[in-house]
């Protein structure tokens, strides 16, 4: 906005002249009643927008009633056919009038014609292609805490013509963000990574304190996305009293500290991750006496020196 001084607090509503095209325009208000003067501002406009919220329904020529309050709303049409249209509008009661604006897909107004007998009904008659999507803008003005009735009706040359609700694509998903949680059967996962292509999780926390047998999976799915589980978190099954089995899935890379401890019946643990990196301090401290960890053969040596490492008791066998 282009101005020598700021516009007024209050909302400025095109009733009458609202521009057909972009441009530089020049506004003049003049003070009605209680307020004498004029102002003027220079606006320029880039594209012009159809607001308000988009509602699309299905129109068969009948009488379609549509509740209204002061809201503005947005209508898609799309005719079947090429046609002269007729779109007639009237309100129920005598206290309300509205707005209505014509847009092409692209946001610019349609130049079309209008009759009107009073405030409480229109009529605009415009040309449409079939095919093409049109938006109808009513924007409504009712006495304050009043809602009216508004019976709608498009004909096109005195034919009927069945206009349809359009398929609205489902809004497009997107994965979690990193650093973001969720559940899935009873285990919590933390988002780790997320840049488009690669999706990974730490598993955090276990709801099931009753748990026996526990297998990490190689991977979770979530709301249509699927995550690598690469990571156990610190304190994740620390004090699963009931813990019996635990088995590691192949994409898991760190073991957080605590991540097993005090799982007195944890007897046997498998592991079959063959890129893990990290077991971290006493992870496995307080399983069973006699426990056993296996890992893949081809890292017996590395994955010794790891377990050690985290302080596994001399009485656990890794194998």
């Amino acid at each position: 906005i282009m101005s020598d001084s700021p516009l007024p607090d209050e909302m400025i509503k095109w009733r009458t002249g609202t521009p057909s095209e972009p441009g530089v325009y020049v506004m003049k208000f003049t003070g009605m009643g209680q307020f004498s003067g004029t102002y003027k501002t220079t606006i320029a406009i880039n594209k012009l927008i159809p607001t308000g919220d988009l509602n699309s329904f299905e129109l068969k020529g009948a009488d379609t009633s549509i509740s209204f309050d002061n809201t503005g709303r947005m209508y898609e049409l799309k005719p079947n056919e090429t046609d002269v249209y007729t779109i007639s509008g009237k309100y129920d009661s005598d206290y309300g009038y509205f707005d209505v604006t014509l847009y092409d897909s692209n946001g610019q107004i349609i130049k079309y014609t209008s009759t009107s007998d009073t405030f409480k009904s229109f009529n605009i008659v415009a040309d449409m292609e079939a095919g093409k999507s049109y938006y109808l803008y009513i924007e409504p003005d009712l006495p304050e805490g009043k809602k009216d009735n508004l019976k709608l009706q498009i004909k096109g040359d005195s034919k009927t013509y069945t206009w349809y609700k359009p398929v609205q694509p489902a809004p497009e998903k997107k994965a979690l963000e990193k650093g973001k949680t969720f559940v899935a059967g009873k285990l919590t996962y933390k988002v780790t990574k997320s840049d488009g292509k690669n999706l990974e999780v730490s598993l955090v926390k276990n709801s099931n304190k009753k748990i026996k047998k526990l297998t990490v999976a190689a991977s979770v799915k979530y709301d249509g996305f699927t995550y690598k589980v690469t990571g156990i978190g610190a304190n994740a099954f620390k004090n699963n009293k009931k813990l019996v089995k635990a088995t590691i899935g192949a994409n898991v890379k760190t073991i957080g500290k605590n991540a097993f401890a005090g799982d007195k019946k944890l007897k046997t643990v498998t592991i079959k991750s063959k890129v893990l990196k990290k077991v971290n301090a006493n992870a496995f401290k307080n399983i069973a006496k006699k426990a056993t960890i296996k890992v893949p053969k081809a890292k017996l040596k590395a994955y010794k020196k790891l377990l050690k490492k985290a302080k596994i008791a001399k009485t656990v066998k890794v194998k």
